[in-house]
């Protein structure tokens, strides 16, 4: 049988094993098509695929279906059909996570007046894309009027290039890709409440 051609696009052909007349099986070169496959000899395809954040996201059945299907030509010149084969591959299961530090820029020795600057760092550290995020930010001692965390910035893009997106600086972060992290900052204004009580 010659032309045998994997129609999902392998890597280099091979020939694993030849059973019959030794080197009756012939191939030109390594372009995906496998010349001439003499009966019970076995050529091998090799091909990758690099699985996304978008699969995990999207998985209805816990696996990535993937199908080959294989044309040849029998030597007789009648058309040889098509086979396939099917190989399913297991995902791992879906963990939407992220974690939030807060820092303040002055933490000592505050006074009447002064303007506190918080800087809250979102991270992904799940292992799918998280939407939407938006922080909410409660004093639960002072008497001001609590921060508001906005001005969300990208920090480190660390996962696929380009995966994290937002669409206006509105106070909520649109996608954020995994192990990407983002930053939003708030502020709050030290009340005179505040110094005569909190000391």
């Amino acid at each position: 049988m010659d032309r045998l051609l994997l129609i999902h696009t392998p890597g280099s052909e091979t020939l694993t094993t030849d059973n019959g007349t030794l080197l009756d099986s012939t191939d030109a070169g390594s372009d995906g098509t496998w010349d001439t496959l003499a009966p019970g000899d076995i050529v091998t395809w090799t091909s990758t695929y690099v699985v996304t954040a978008a699969d995990l996201a999207n998985q209805v059945d816990n696996d990535i279906d993937n199908t080959v299907t294989a044309s040849a030509t029998p030597a007789d010149g009648t058309l040889g059909g098509t086979l396939t084969a099917t190989e399913e591959v297991d995902l791992v299961d879906q963990n939407a996570s992220l974690s939030v530090t807060k820092v303040a820029d002055d933490d000592t020795d505050v006074v009447v007046g002064q303007v506190i600057t918080y800087t809250y760092t979102v991270t992904n550290d799940g292992n799918v894309p998280v939407t939407n995020i938006t922080l909410g930010d409660n004093v639960t001692a002072g008497s001001g009027t609590p921060p508001t965390p906005t001005g969300e910035t990208l920090l480190t893009d660390n996962g696929t290039l380009g995966d994290s997106t937002d669409a206006s600086a509105d106070g909520s972060w649109d996608t954020l890709g995994v192990n990407d992290v983002i930053t939003f900052t708030g502020t709050y204004t030290v009340t005179q409440d505040d110094v005569d009580n909190l000391q």
